[in-house]
């Protein structure tokens, strides 16, 4: 049995439109990389040997990484996506295929979450457990291996569609909800709503490391409409202010013109100042 949350779309014209969005990545961005947080992190390869991480080595397919009790660290693929993974956590990359890129990761023990960047048609990303098969529809999702073999999907952007193997269970969990799929028994778990008690420290870093990369490689490669795990980011509550401020300089043209010209006192400086999100990329592309 196996979880597996896969993100497509409709290919033509959309993937040139994705390609132009890529141009933002750093051109140095071309094989898998390992970036360390915290250590210990340790990376078995196909041999079953064992060595000490370093940042910014290269994984490959096939290769284990493990994270200690203070470790933490993400999995960088060429496109943008990224896969976390948090303390006490162990993932192997089955599948590694780069042009196109098709991505496989097993999560054997622990905890990850998932940055998918907006793939070409020919492009797949896939995680795995040992219980549920699932498809994402969003950009932001974290999956939790839990006691007594059940897994976590906590989803906050888009849409996860999980399905146990054994159909015992099955489920859509929309942005900013949850749900856990006990395989084994005949639990009728539904998904719910994301509490506070949900967003933990776990949750809250994903979320600043989801902003960091918005900046790093630019928005317009998650296609999120600045939104980040639910929560809305410096770039959504600009646009928002602007068009606070188109709004008031409308009502008060129309409280102009109904006063035959006079003005009612409260008219914007022409010199005021609109917000813009702080390290968008000055050639970001168009949407």
């Amino acid at each position: 049995a196996l979880l597996s949350v896969v993100w497509w779309n409709k290919g033509g014209n959309h993937d040139e439109q994705i390609k132009q969005n890529r141009k933002s990545l750093p051109p140095n961005l071309q094989k898998v990389t390992l970036e360390i947080y915290h250590d210990p992190v340790t990376v078995k390869n196909t041999k079953g040997e064992v060595t000490e991480a370093k940042n910014g080595i290269e994984v490959k397919q096939g290769d284990t990484v493990i994270t200690g009790n203070d470790g933490r660290a993400q999995i960088v693929f060429p496109n943008g996506t990224v896969t976390r993974l948090d303390k006490n956590t162990t993932v192997t990359l089955k599948t590694v295929e780069l042009s196109p890129q098709k991505v496989l990761v097993e999560v054997n023990e622990g905890q990850i979450w998932s940055r998918i960047a907006e793939l070409l048609s020919d492009e797949q990303y896939k995680t795995t457990s040992t219980n549920v098969a699932a498809t994402v529809k969003g950009t932001s999702y974290g999956h939790s291996l839990l006691a007594g073999n059940t897994d976590q999907i906590i989803t906050t952007k888009g849409e996860v569609e999980g399905t146990c193997l054994n159909n015992a269970k099955e489920g859509k969990i929309s942005k900013d909800h949850k749900m856990i799929f006990s395989c084994a028994g005949d639990s009728k778990n539904s998904p719910t709503p994301i509490e506070e008690k949900d967003k933990d420290e776990w949750f809250k870093f994903n979320n600043d490391e989801d902003d960091v990369l918005n900046k790093r490689f630019g928005p317009f490669v998650y296609k999120d409409n600045g939104d980040v795990l639910g929560i809305e980011t410096i770039a959504s509550n600009a646009r928002k202010t602007a068009d606070a401020v188109i709004d008031r300089l409308t009502d008060e043209n129309s409280n102009t013109d109904n006063n035959s010209g006079t003005s009612n006192g409260n008219t914007n400086p022409t010199n005021t100042p609109v917000p813009v999100s702080p390290g968008q990329p000055t050639n970001t592309p168009v949407p």
